[in-house]
């Protein structure tokens, strides 16, 4: 009875007090899968872990059970992955990813877990690609990116964690390709696009974030190309292609995205072409015309 007194005692104070000093551990085929270090059964100081293969798979420091200092991360090949910092378990300080390869594909600061200040990623080669402004893990001002020449490609403005503003898309040779406005996260208002050349390719009228009333798209020649209706976001109502000379092509009518009722197809010299009848959006009845207006095929579906 006393003798079970004792391992009584003894297994208790082996729960109580825990690992002390490093510890490894193995796979089955013999290689050393990590390298702990306890203090009364808490990971404390530098660990090690590995891949089955034996290369580093991630260095980390704890104090007491808590991760505590830097945290290095490894691709299978032993090349550098993720870079972290910690301070009571929670990310603080540097960060850094990086490509296969080696090198830096993004950097960063996290501050009591969040991230915080300017979240910057580059191309593979080197070369700048995005900028994010961060306050306290929130995306907060101008959010920028880079074509691979350094030319800027995109501009949002964020407030309160949401696209707030006019957000431009640039060209690779700088010019405005498109501009879109947003309130609190969501597009609203006159959108415009534009072709390299600077000329006006499309009017686009957003709601909530869909295509809405009249849309204008336009030939690089200032001429218009189509004018097409939308009801949240689907097309809704007239909708009219013109030639690149600005003579009209076609009239169609949509109901919920579909064509419905009588759509007229016109030669470019204005004379009539074609009048086809839609149920549902699928064709039902095609005419085709002369010239002269004499009907010249008739075919049902």
């Amino acid at each position: 009875m006393k003798t079970c007194l004792v391992l009584l005692v003894l297994i208790s104070m082996s729960v109580s007090y825990g690992q002390n000093g490093p510890l490894n551990s193995y796979y089955d085929n013999g290689k050393l899968k990590s390298e702990e270090n306890y203090n009364t059964g808490k990971l404390n100081g530098l660990c090690r872990y590995y891949f089955e293969t034996g290369v580093l798979k991630e260095k980390i420091n704890y104090n007491s059970g808590i991760k505590q200092g830097e945290d290095y991360i490894y691709y299978p090949d032993g090349v550098i992955k993720e870079f972290y910092t910690y301070e009571n378990n929670k990310y603080n300080g540097p960060c850094r990813t990086y490509y296969p390869d080696g090198f830096l594909m993004e950097t960063g600061q996290y501050n009591s877990g969040q991230i915080d200040g300017v979240l910057k990623s580059f191309y593979i080669t080197g070369e700048l690609k995005t900028s994010f402004p961060f306050v306290k893990g929130s995306r907060e001002g101008l959010f920028q990116e880079y074509y691979t020449n350094g030319n800027l490609m995109s501009e949002s403005e964020f407030r309160n964690n949401l696209q707030d503003g006019t957000t431009k898309w640039y060209y690779e040779n700088r010019t405005l390709k498109s501009e879109y406005y947003f309130i609190n996260g969501i597009m609203t208002g006159t959108a415009k696009e534009y072709y390299s050349s600077g000329k006006i390719m499309a009017l686009k009228n957003l709601a909530n974030n869909y295509l809405d009333s009249l849309n204008t798209f336009y030939f690089e020649n200032g001429n218009i190309k189509n004018e097409i209706n939308y009801k949240e976001g689907k097309k809704e109502g007239i909708a009219k292609s013109y030639y690149d000379d600005g003579t009209l092509w076609t009239v169609e009518n949509y109901e919920e995205d579909k064509l419905e009722g009588e759509t007229k197809v016109y030669r470019k010299n204005k004379s009539l072409w074609f009048i086809e009848n839609y149920k549902d959006g699928e064709l039902k009845i095609s005419r085709e015309y002369s010239e002269k207006g004499d009907i010249v095929s008739e075919k049902k579906f």
